[in-house]
């Protein structure tokens, strides 16, 4: 039949529009007029955001009245009504067809009479249609040679290289990356550093920044709460390090160089490359749930592609697709479980020692009742009258000597360093970046301190499984603690650990020829150590009387009115700690009844033992008069003391 007598068959006009569907956002309709192109780039007609859809995926276009896509994205990873497609390939659609890409599904319909988009775009005018012939459709038309397919633009066709997979449609491989550098910033501080010997110089180091960010930058947001996120912002103190030195030199952050994903072939000079991961690596920082979650700031762009103006691949080598699945999980497995193999001091395992003194029986006993509300501790314990305590004082010092009266014997408690709580914080969140959010949000108090040390000191390999259930898979602290706290012990093959009482303020470790005393005070930890006048003729039960003595001094946190009467040793080791015009009296009858008890007791070494130690607290007091509270009239009383004391 002729066209010219071929009756025209009149149809209403119709429109194809396609339904997108992404998770979590509600359906957009998008009219197809003429062409509509999807894909991630931001000057589409369509922006779709998903791990596998291509800057320019699909194309879209009518012609006479037949709705057909060129697909541009990559092979077998698109579907058409459940049958995959290939790259560079036409397609038919017909009402009711489905595409599917990742997580987004796309269907077409058919809407007649005038429809408007919920696109941006207005609908351009079409020419009306006088007769409507719609094609059967085959499964792929490349080799059909059919009018209404024409080629599209070449500035819509992808570039013709080896295909790679941009990195921002791999949100996978990027936290894979990131998992990698936190593995690697961890294995940094907590073996690397203690190994090589610079431990305390690095900590030096971030202390002043720890404490720089608490005082001026957190000191604004009391409200925010932030200095319980304070151990994670250390944390990353150091891998803000690792990644700046790991971009100036592999051009790229550590991690995403062990697993292949690197900046894109560009004529970019290296030193430019080089800045741009720098400044990636800045921005792993300060911007990190937006890198990590590919959050679009602003049509369509994340804020990689926005700071760095740079995208990057990943390599299908044979050695890169090794390395991400059997080289790397293993290695970050083993960078956690690294702090294991570290050497003495810091693996050294304790024996719990479960022998402390037996109470004292014997008839002969004498009270010591004593509150220190500066060093917030307390004493109230019967002791044997055999055994004596002088304060040996000296500037911001505790030494106490003890004196066997029996035996002639005596042991002198002298105190080695003083660490601050804040400083004690740090030393439990170095290398341990879910310390605060794990810990207890309240402020520390000191047998809470003592809880935990005792715990991280005595962490071994047997309580692995309780301390990741208690603090995360970050535990190396419990092993970097023990370095600082054995710094003065020469023996280390065999080291006993005893917390005394639940109650008691004191944490004991000693070995074959050195004990340490930790005295968990008020403000700070304070560290003695015991050393015996004659090495080795020290007596059991003057070792014994020390035990009973460490195991009745317990905390004591609530600053009282002290109702024990006269002066005891607690009292007047406050003059010590601040000044104060009530020690300078304190001191003067402190001494007064200790010459009596030893008077009583006709004892002349005793007395000389006496003697000598108020003498050499008498140089103490004058060299600093206002520090201790004396006058004139009190160091005179002392002088005549001590002429008095036979």
């Amino acid at each position: 039949m002729n066209e010219s007598t071929e009756t025209p068959i009149h149809r209403e006009e119709f429109y194809y529009v396609l339904d997108v569907k992404i998770p979590d956002q509600l359906i957009k309709t998008y009219e197809v007029v003429d062409q509509l192109i999807a894909g991630l780039d931001p000057r589409n007609d369509l922006i779709l955001v998903d791990p596998k859809i291509k800057t320019k995926h699909f194309l879209f276009e009518v012609k006479n009245q037949t709705l057909s896509v060129h697909h541009m994205g990559v092979d077998n990873e698109t579907t058409l009504n459940g049958s995959t497609l290939e790259k560079d390939k036409h397609y038919i659609l017909e009402k009711g067809d489905r595409l599917v890409v990742g997580k987004i599904e796309i269907n077409v319909r058919i809407v007649k009479g005038h429809f408007r988009s919920s696109a941006t775009s207005i609908p351009k005018p079409r020419p009306v249609i006088e007769q409507l012939k719609i094609p059967l459709k085959p499964s792929v038309l490349e080799s059909i040679e059919l009018p209404f397919l024409e080629k599209p633009t070449t500035a819509f066709l992808p570039e013709n290289k080896k295909s790679y997979l941009a990195s921002y449609t791999l949100i996978p491989y990027k936290i894979y990356g990131l998992i990698i550098d936190v593995c690697l910033t961890y294995f940094l501080l907590s073996f690397v550093i203690p190994t090589i010997g610079i431990l305390e110089l690095t900590q030096d180091l971030l202390y002043p920044i720890s404490q720089f960010i608490i005082e001026h930058n957190l000191g604004s947001f009391r409200s925010l709460n932030l200095s319980h996120y304070l151990s994670v912002i250390e944390f990353f103190i150091g891998f803000n390090l690792l990644m700046i030195s790991g971009s100036l030199i592999l051009g790229t952050t550590p991690g995403a160089f062990c697993i292949g994903l690197h900046h894109k072939k560009t004529d970019k000079s290296i030193l430019s490359l080089r800045f741009r991961a720098y400044l990636y690596s800045l921005i792993n920082c300060v911007l990190l749930p937006l890198i990590i979650f590919d959050i679009p700031l602003f049509k369509g762009k994340n804020a990689k592609e926005w700071l760095t103006f740079s995208s990057r691949e990943i390599s299908h080598s044979l050695f890169f697709k090794i390395s991400r699945r059997a080289i790397m999980p293993p290695l970050c497995v083993a960078c956690l479980f690294s702090p294991f193999f570290l050497k003495n001091p810091f693996n050294i395992l304790f024996s719990l020692e479960n022998n402390p003194a037996p109470q004292f029986v014997e008839t002969h006993t004498t009270l010591i009742k004593s509150l220190s509300s500066e060093l917030g501790l307390k004493i109230n314990a019967e002791l044997s009258n055999q055994f004596f305590i002088f304060p040996n004082f000296q500037k911001k010092k505790i030494n106490l000597s003890l004196y066997d009266s029996k035996n002639k014997q005596s042991l002198i408690l002298s105190e080695q360093s003083r660490i601050s709580y804040q400083r004690l914080l740090f030393s439990f969140r170095y290398a341990n970046p879910l310390f605060d959010l794990i810990g207890n949000q309240t402020v520390y108090a000191n047998e809470k301190f003592k809880k935990i040390v005792f715990e991280d000191l005595t962490l071994s390999i047997t309580k692995i499984i309780p301390t990741i259930k208690e603090k995360g898979p970050f535990f190396a602290n419990g092993f970097l603690l023990k370095e600082s706290f054995l710094k003065t012990i020469k023996s280390k093959e065999n080291i006993l650990i005893n917390p005394f009482s639940k109650n008691s303020a004191i944490i004991k470790l000693s070995s074959n020829d050195d004990q340490l005393l930790f005295i968990f005070g008020k403000k700070e930890l304070i560290v003695l150590s015991v050393v015996s006048v004659l090495k080795n003729r020290t007596t059991p039960e003057l070792n014994n009387f020390a035990n009973q003595l460490m195991i009745n001094l317990h905390f004591a946190h609530v600053p009282e009115q002290s109702t024990f009467s006269p002066p005891s040793l607690l009292e007047v080791l406050d003059a010590n700690e601040h000044s104060n015009d009530v020690n300078g009296p304190n001191i003067l009858t402190y001494y007064i009844n200790e010459a009596k008890k030893v008077q009583d007791l006709k004892n002349p070494e005793l007395s000389q033992f006496l003697r000598d130690n108020l003498e050499q607290n008498l140089l103490v007091f004058k060299k600093d008069k206002t520090k201790f509270g004396m006058t004139n009239d009190i160091e005179k009383s002392l002088i005549n003391l001590s002429k008095t004391i036979l």
